[in-house]
């Protein structure tokens, strides 16, 4: 965005991009080449059924925030939308932040995807009760990953858990085990898809999307605890701390 703002916008025309469509044939046999998969479609419908290798951020009013903070400004951008009809509306969040090379969107959906019968990628997603139950287990307790801001995270946070904001996530890998399930953990969701889909990318193969976050692990009456980690006590040290998290802008859902 540094660069974009000092040499100024490119120029797109009086259309807007990304209005080519895609078939699934086309997007499996890599036409649109170098291609990061964006789907915007809602996290239930990701991690029931999505492209391998694709990216959830789910469409609503924090998609170009977290397109900012997490999608690479030189990879052309191909869209999985819930609805044809939402293309326009991504393209237009994605333009404001910097995104000018959308090359278009899947046609027919995911569905015209698994008609082919195309490998399809899938999110194991678990309730917090589900997760409490695994992390009183003996044995294949799961590695909580909790990917909220700073703040969020000092006002409560499950036992045990690993604080990665999500938008560092992809500097941080080597503090996430690939020996271990992972279960990962947000506000109520949104955020842990995000992050999941970018585990999933990354080869993580036992990831876990925690349904609800932490709203619904407090809404449960599951135990929290307050005190601050090893980590942020470091971080911290001798000097005051920011509660906000990182400076970009960081959605709360």
């Amino acid at each position: 965005m540094k660069k974009v703002n000092a040499e100024g916008p490119k120029v797109l025309g009086p259309e807007l991009p990304g209005r080519r469509r895609f078939t699934a044939k086309e997007v499996h046999e890599r036409i649109c080449e170098h291609c990061l998969v964006l789907d915007v479609r809602p996290k239930e419908a990701f991690a029931a059924a999505h492209i391998p290798g694709s990216i959830n951020i789910p469409l609503g009013h924090n998609l170009p925030t977290w397109a900012g903070w997490v999608l690479p400004y030189d990879r052309p951008i191909l869209i999985v939308p819930d609805d044809p009809a939402d293309v326009a509306d991504v393209v237009r969040h994605l333009l404001r932040v910097g995104f000018d090379d959308v090359q278009g969107y899947l046609e027919g959906g995911l569905a015209d995807w698994e008609s082919h019968g195309f490998e399809l990628g899938r999110l194991a997603t678990a309730s917090v009760h589900d997760l409490a139950a695994k992390l009183e287990a003996e044995k294949g307790r799961p590695f909580v990953l909790d990917v909220r801001t700073d703040s969020e995270w000092d006002a409560g946070r499950i036992e045990g858990a690993h604080h990665i904001h999500g938008g560092l996530q992809e500097e941080r890998y080597a503090e996430i085990p690939r020996d271990r399930p992972v279960a990962v953990v947000c506000g109520t969701g949104y955020r842990a898809s995000i992050a999941s889909s970018f585990l999933k990318r990354e080869g993580y193969e036992d990831v876990t999307n925690v349904l609800g976050g932490m709203s619904a692990w407090k809404a449960a009456g599951l135990p929290t605890v307050k005190d601050r980690s090893p980590e942020r006590e470091k971080t911290c040290s001798g000097e005051p701390c920011s509660t906000g998290g990182p400076s970009r802008p960081s959605p709360g859902t």
